[in-house]
Parts: structure tokens; sequence; C-alpha cells
């Protein structure tokens, strides 16, 4: 299925979105999980899983300039993914829950979060998957990171638990997001992008060396050199 140049222009716009965020310093992290009950006395579900966070309708950030981002579900490329939107001033999500239902949750104190808050963000990577057989690519992801330092990754996804209780998988694109502070278990879920990219290509390395045969003692450091495994940075 081809993409028309209306979607290639929303990537593009999507990109310069994100692109627009570096540079900013977070000052405030709500959570907008769903409410347990039938009605505005309802219960906030259960959202802090330890390495990942089920904020299901969207997080919403607050920056030291005023503007805000809110990281939500949508479909704008045609099948579920995470969007990010930016405005100059405070934002929320809107039509969450029952009326007048505290379904805000703030958590820029949380311990899960304490590698980003405060800090400028040096990267903002949007995290496609190409579908195959097409040119459409979703945004199933995105990545933040702070001063350039390796470790304070944190992943949004849209997706799910693949099963439950948790067993350790995750279902991407679907109508709900996820928060994943941890880059192992962003591999593990599938999120696309570079970040993944270069740590399955480490671990298939890793793999790759430790099944291949010990190299036979030679005197021919050309020899040796050659039988050495690759190896590959993740960083």
């Amino acid at each position: 299925m081809p993409v028309n140049r209306s979607t290639k222009a929303l990537a593009a716009r999507y990109e310069q979105t994100a692109g627009s965020l570096c540079g900013k310093r977070i000052t405030h992290i709500a959570y907008h999980p769903l409410l347990e009950g039938d009605d505005a006395r309802g219960i906030v579900e259960d959202w802090d899983f330890g390495a990942w966070h089920a904020p299901t309708m969207g997080v919403v950030f607050g920056f030291d300039d005023g503007s805000a981002a809110v990281a939500t579900w949508d479909s704008t490329f045609t099948e579920y993914g995470l969007e990010v939107t930016v405005s100059p001033k405070r934002a929320g999500l809107r039509h969450v829950g029952p009326p007048g239902a505290p379904n805000e949750v703030v958590v820029t104190g949380h311990e899960r979060w304490a590698k980003l808050v405060d800090r400028r963000l040096s990267a903002v990577e949007i995290c496609w998957e190409d579908v195959p057989l097409s040119d459409l690519r979703l945004p199933l992801a995105v990545r933040l990171e702070a001063g350039g330092r390796r470790g304070t990754s944190v992943w949004l996804a849209a997706g799910v638990p693949a099963a439950w209780p948790f067993d350790g998988g995750f279902r991407l694109g679907t109508d709900d997001v996820l928060v994943i502070f941890e880059r192992e278990l962003a591999v593990r879920a599938g999120i696309p992008g570079r970040a993944a990219a270069r740590a399955r290509a480490a671990a298939a390395a890793k793999a790759q060396a430790a099944s291949e045969p010990a190299a036979a003692s030679t005197s021919d450091p050309d020899a040796q050199a050659a039988a050495r495994p690759a190896t590959v940075a993740v960083i």
C-alpha cells in the first residue's frame, strides 16, 4: 500500500515536532491512567510495575520554558502509534475518564524518572516500524534521552503487556500507552529504533561469538586477528 504525499508530509512534520523538544528541560510529568469503576468515584487503576509503567491514556510533560508536550496513542498514520503534540503553554489530555474524576497522577518525583527530570533532552527519537509490502511507517514509540548520556533513555510506546499476569512480553500498536525504563526490556518488547537496534546487534554478535569454536592457536598475527569475533558497540 503506497503512502501518499500527505502521509509523508505528516511523518516529516512529526520528526520536526520531536526535534523541537531537544534542549528543553523537563520540570513536570503527569500520567493519565484509566479509572476503575463506572462513575466519578472510581479509583485509578494500577500503573506502576517497576521497570515499566502503564499510563494507559497518555503522559503530559511540562518544560522549563512554560511549554508542554502530550504523548498519547492515536491513528494518524492509519494504525495505532505513539504520537506527541507540543503546546506553547501547559496542556493536558481531554475527555479522559468520567467528568470530575481524579485521573491525573503527577509522577515528577518518581524515582524512575529521576534520570530525566530537571535535565535537558538531548535526543527525542521516533521509533518507526516499516510495514511489510508497503511504504507505510508507524511511530510505535518515542525514545527520550538526557545529556547525551547512556543509561538515561526512556521509551514511550503504544502497547500493552502480551499476557496477564505479565510474562515479560508486550504487544505493540494498540490504543494504550506504556513507559519502559530499561533498554533490555525495550529490546524484548520489539521497539524499533537506533538504540534498540544496536542492542539487538550486540546481543546477536555475542551469541554468534559464543557459538563459534575457539580459534586454533597460531603464531601468525594476521590469522589471530581474523579469528577474533567482531564486536558491536552499544551506546
